[in-house]
């Protein structure tokens, strides 16, 4: 479990980089699954009722999705994306069961990051526009973005190994994320570093860590000028693209969001139980003027809402906005739980657990402005280290007791 934890984050950002991941997984589950039919009756590791929980809410979303699907005549591969969120309790379940150190997940995270910013760099060295890891940059800013959560805050807990890293960790994930062009990833990025600095510490450690961020921030720029940005991240077009909005002319990339949701109100009243069915959104896009006529603009090629809450209330109605409120907020209530819980116990942590919050935050914030579950490669990311997280803040979260019951139970 420890090597698939290191390759999920250290092989992430390719296309196909979950498949080790995968093959560890499938021999961890034989290895837990031998070792829980040997174990004598009352000695097993009980199953936290969080990792329960998320395993109802995998099921309940897998079979809203797959009436919405039969309802509006999709093919059942419109429920790919969503059957991956049965890895949130499947990761957890190992992750608790065979006590998986934090550490694993987190250099798997670090490792990551290191291969994401060489990738980047390499492909702006090419002469590529964007950096994308040969798929989507705003999808590989999201999965740099939830790498380097996971990063900063889940790394070793001894202050004094916890700044190099960490620092090493939001510099490199700057990189990468400018190099894709995304906006949106550049503010988390941005958050993520306030965040680690609030939590580091007292006023001193504070001051020798902006210190050291301040001239690390200065060399990543230089490097950025020195390799040359391709495709700016266009802050100076905000303005422009509200105007162009305010004058009807959706076709630009914050114009075509605002207009995205638009149409997500609409389909969802027009459907409020319903919703126009999974993976139809692109029907709603379809039917706007400018998509009608012999050159259509530029958004019409737009699949999906571009904002998670918008997307499942338009697509699944009000039951699917209500799955995707619990799917951030029940893993988000673990978290906060485990971190009340542990306040003050002597040898326990919360350390995932604040990852875990960090992670699920990330996600929360991209997806106010992406489709986070509308793509394979962010959909399986937040399951895998979601569900790692929970699993390892579950056993990390409580006190050791000579009793196996008191150390198997969960919040």
């Amino acid at each position: 479990m420890k090597f698939a934890s290191v390759a999920a984050g250290g092989l992430l950002v390719f296309d196909g980089g979950l498949y080790p991941f995968a093959v560890g997984l499938l021999l961890a589950t034989i290895a837990q699954g031998v070792a829980q039919a040997s174990t004598p009756r009352g000695q097993s590791v009980a199953v936290p009722p969080c990792v329960t929980g998320t395993l109802l809410l995998a099921l309940a979303i897998i079979a809203l999705a797959a009436i919405s699907a039969a309802l509006h005549g999709r093919e059942a591969d419109s429920l790919d994306h969503v059957a991956r969120l049965l890895l949130i309790p499947w990761c957890a379940w190992l992750a608790h069961g065979m006590r998986l150190p934090r550490v694993a997940v987190w250099y798997g995270a670090m490792l990551g990051l290191l291969v994401a910013v060489g990738v980047a760099g390499w492909q702006i060295h090419a002469g590529e526009l964007r950096a994308g890891g040969g798929g989507n940059p705003i999808v590989f800013a999201n999965l740099v973005s939830g790498l380097l959560a996971i990063a900063l805050f889940a790394g070793p807990h001894t202050p004094g190994l916890r700044t190099w890293p960490q620092l090493v960790a939001w510099l490199v994930g700057g990189l990468a994320i400018i190099w894709s062009g995304s906006r949106g990833a550049l503010l988390v990025w941005a958050a993520l570093g306030l965040l680690a600095w609030m939590r580091h510490g007292d006023s001193r450690r504070r001051v020798r860590w902006l210190a050291l961020a301040l001239p690390g921030a200065a060399a990543m720029l230089a490097l950025v000028g020195w390799l040359g940005l391709h495709a700016p991240l266009r802050l100076e077009q905000i303005e422009p693209n509200l105007v162009r909005f305010a004058h009807g002319d959706p076709d630009s990339p914050i114009g075509a969001r605002l207009e995205l949701l638009g149409l997500a109100w609409q389909g969802f009243l027009a459907h409020p139980w319903s919703g126009v069915g999974i993976e139809n959104f692109g029907s709603l896009v379809r039917e706007l003027p400018g998509c009608r006529t012999p050159s259509p603009m530029g958004m019409c090629v737009l699949t999906h809402a571009h904002n998670d809450f918008a997307e499942w209330a338009a697509t699944m109605g009000l039951p699917g906005l209500a799955g995707i409120i619990a799917l951030y907020g029940l893993p988000l209530a673990c978290f906060i739980r485990i971190i009340r819980r542990t306040t003050g116990v002597p040898g326990a942590s919360a350390q995932a657990s604040w990852a875990g919050v960090a992670l699920v935050g990330v996600y929360l914030g991209s997806g106010l402005s992406q489709s986070i579950f509308a793509h394979a490669a962010t959909a399986s990311a937040y399951a895998v280290f979601v569900g790692l997280l929970l699993g390892v803040a579950l056993h990390e979260g409580v006190s050791p007791a000579p009793c196996a019951k008191q150390d198997a139970a969960g919040p």
